[in-house]
């Protein structure tokens, strides 16, 4: 067996006056207390083996081992850890995105806003949607999918058109996180299937009005042209008011009363109708 200064290894190892501290000597000449040297211990038992290891009792780290910060840290790795339900995620991540556009406006949302605002993790947030891009395709989908069951409810019968127009307005005033979203393609994928079915849905109600209130007003047959003309003509009108609204660009008396703006709206467009079939 090796040697150190004749003394074997095993012996060394197991005699506590043969311990080698080198800092040990060094405080000593330096007039500093010495700390005590763990306490090495044999095992007794006559029926332990003779190679039991022996062990070794060492000072403490009390200073480490603070209960304060292992509770943190176990609840960090719980937190972490923590399985979310698929849907209640994305639920979540959507509700949160819109909560965050409302608050700070759409260029200021991030991924870790709103992941704090839905309180789930960003590790959750980025494994379910990658990044923001994702999160705001989700957020538009859902938008057109509110906002074709909110004008489905009211889009039919001879008047369906322009009821759909209110709706839309009160869709945007009710929902203006979303409608921020809806309309600017940059901020999300706009070839993505969910997204796509659901924007066609809307808009598939929007000319399913506009056809039925022609067909109603018309002893004529109804052009596909006619009816995109007005589905064009209704829904920049029904838009811009209620972008206007949104972005507090109105007159004083119609800012702080939409429903009565609303209405005079569709009065208006009616007049204007009487001036275009004039000039006619």
């Amino acid at each position: 067996m090796t040697c150190v200064d004749g003394v074997s290894l095993g012996k060394w190892a197991l005699s506590s006056t043969h311990t080698r501290r080198p800092w040990r000597a060094s405080m000593i000449a330096s007039g500093e207390p010495a700390q005590r040297a763990p306490t090495i211990t044999t095992s007794k038992s006559s029926t332990s083996p003779s190679w039991v290891l022996p062990v070794v009792s060492m000072p403490r780290p009390v200073e480490l081992i603070n209960g304060q910060i292992l509770a943190r840290l176990m609840a960090m790795s719980t937190e972490r850890s923590r399985p979310y339900h698929h849907g209640d995620l994305v639920r979540a991540a959507i509700e949160g995105a819109v909560e965050e556009v409302n608050t700070v406006g759409v260029g200021a949302v991030s991924m870790r806003r709103i992941a704090r605002r839905a309180g789930v993790s960003h590790a959750a947030l980025a494994y379910q949607f990658g990044d923001k891009t994702g999160i705001f395709t989700a957020v538009a989908a859902e938008g057109f999918r509110l906002q074709a069951k909110t004008i489905g409810g009211v889009a039919t019968g001879p008047d369906g058109f322009l009821s759909g127009g209110q709706a839309y307005v009160q869709f945007a005033v009710t929902h203006p996180g979303y409608f921020e979203v809806m309309f600017r393609p940059y901020l999300y994928r706009a070839d993505d299937p969910a997204l796509v079915a659901a924007r066609e849905a809307a808009f598939d109600l929007l000319y399913g009005s506009a056809r039925a209130s022609l067909q109603a007003q018309r002893k004529a047959a109804v052009s596909d042209d006619d009816v995109l003309g007005v589905a064009m003509a209704g829904w920049s009108i029904a838009h811009g008011f209620a972008t206007l609204l949104l972005t507090a660009n109105l007159p004083e008396r119609l800012q702080n009363d939409p429903a009565a703006s609303v209405g005079l709206l569709m009065q208006g467009v009616v007049t204007l109708g009487d001036l275009v079939r004039g000039r006619a």
